[in-house]
């Protein structure tokens, strides 16, 4: 055999190992499917729990609203994942309930995953969709492949499957589902979130440090670079407007959308004054509703229900423990902006018709200024009845909000030894 004949077989070997590993990778993805996208058959010690979905939850998603049937959807943000049970009894007359809530979405993502469930052959008839303040932010980019995730198209949709079974991350996150199967998973496979996770969770650290780590993830993760700001939301806004043509589509279809702005933890809301959103965030709360009455509008139809549960009133006013009782979870909240399902419950009766003293329907911009000056009221007396709170809310803007949202809001320097009790408490 000659040299080049020689060089011709190892050139064929080499390709030929090139390509079964390739399909090797590609075979072993799609039998592990670690993030749901596929629909491959599960089994017990090999691919049943999904540790890596949570993620990449756009693809979890995005496959369950493809393939599950539902009369009624749950959407949103993490809040409703953590909070609203898809089997809760006030959701009984549904025939069947499928949750497509994602962590940190934009509007457009969250909405994207509802459309997708709405090209099943039997599409849902009711969606129960929470608006969260920071999802509207218009300088945030999808994230997690949601750009991607949620395409409709057959090429877009067949480019990110090949992405995802050639992807040697992919891989990396096979290999660990297979490896950590005895470990809880954040979501199961439907996409409900696991609450014997979070009880575990949230003994990591005590209650005060949680609600600090909270505080500091929504400063980094939700106003976004390289300017860190968060652009007034008004009804010309690109998320209010994805919001309008999706109530307007919803109408058309006969679709019955219930609204909802989420309850969160007093800390939370005091986030949004520590970084001067306040004005902000209640005008988004009147764009909503104006986008909501002009979808109505324009399908001559009754503007979908809007519920308020965002109050510094009870239940967000829990006391957050310290002391000997650092530990001690709190009733109704598992951190500053999920609540729980003893909550979520609560929500839902209210919404679906139980009479209840929480929550408010809003109906008019007119409803929601009185609203707000409920609110504000609600404000000052949590304020002077949790000083301790507050500061260190703001002690944990002080330290660390990136250096340009420092310099917009003329914060004064920040304590060295405070940001020091804060970053071990945080870590």
């Amino acid at each position: 055999m000659n040299d080049s004949a020689i060089a011709r077989r190892g050139l064929a070997i080499m390709l030929g190992m090139i390509f079964g590993i390739g399909f090797g990778t590609m075979a072993f993805n799609a039998a592990v499917d670690p993030y749901g996208y596929f629909g491959s058959p599960t089994w017990t010690g090999w691919n049943q729990s999904k540790p890596k979905a949570f993620a990449h939850d756009r693809y979890l998603k995005a496959a369950l609203g493809r393939r599950v049937a539902a009369e009624c959807v749950l959407a949103g943000s993490s809040r409703v994942g953590e909070g609203i049970d898809p089997a809760d009894p006030a959701l009984a007359a549904c025939d069947g309930v499928v949750d497509l809530s994602l962590a940190g979405p934009t509007v457009g993502e969250m909405t994207q995953v509802v459309r997708l469930a709405q090209q099943a052959v039997a599409g849902p008839r009711r969606v129960i969709l929470s608006l969260d303040f920071f999802a509207f932010n218009p300088s945030r980019e999808p994230t997690r492949g949601g750009a991607v995730a949620f395409s409709e198209g057959v090429a877009d949709r067949a480019l990110t499957a090949l992405k995802l079974l050639a992807s040697l991350d992919t891989l990396g996150d096979s290999v660990s589902t297979v490896l950590r199967q005895d470990e809880p998973a954040f979501q199961a496979a439907r996409g409900s979130v696991d609450q014997a996770f979070l009880q575990r969770s949230e003994q990591k650290r005590s209650t005060r440090a949680t609600f600090a780590l909270g505080v500091r993830a929504y400063i980094l993760h939700n106003l976004p670079g390289p300017r860190h700001e968060f652009p007034p939301v008004g009804e010309a806004s690109q998320p209010a407007q994805t919001l309008q043509r999706f109530l307007l589509d919803q109408h058309r279809q006969g679709v019955e959308v219930v609204l909802f702005f989420s309850p969160v933890h007093a800390w939370h809301l005091e986030l949004l004054s520590a970084l001067e959103l306040w004005q902000t965030w209640q005008e988004w709360r009147t764009t909503v509703i104006r986008v909501n009455a002009a979808a109505a509008a324009q399908a001559s139809r009754n503007p979908f229900a809007l519920w308020d549960f965002a109050t510094y009133g009870a239940p967000s006013n829990e006391a957050v423990p310290g002391g000997d009782a650092e530990f001690a979870p709190l009733a109704s909240f598992w951190d500053t902006s999920h609540f729980r399902r003893v909550l979520g419950g609560r929500m839902l009766r209210r919404m679906l018709g139980a009479p209840d003293d929480f929550g408010v329907r809003l109906d008019s911009s007119e409803l929601i200024a009185q609203r707000h000056t409920v609110i504000a009221t609600e404000r000052e007396h949590w304020r002077q009845a949790n000083p301790r709170d507050v500061a260190d809310v703001h002690a944990v803007v002080a330290c660390f909000a990136p250096l340009q949202v420092r310099q917009r809001l003329n914060l004064p320097a920040h304590d060295a030894a405070t940001c020091t009790r804060l970053q071990r408490m945080t870590r």
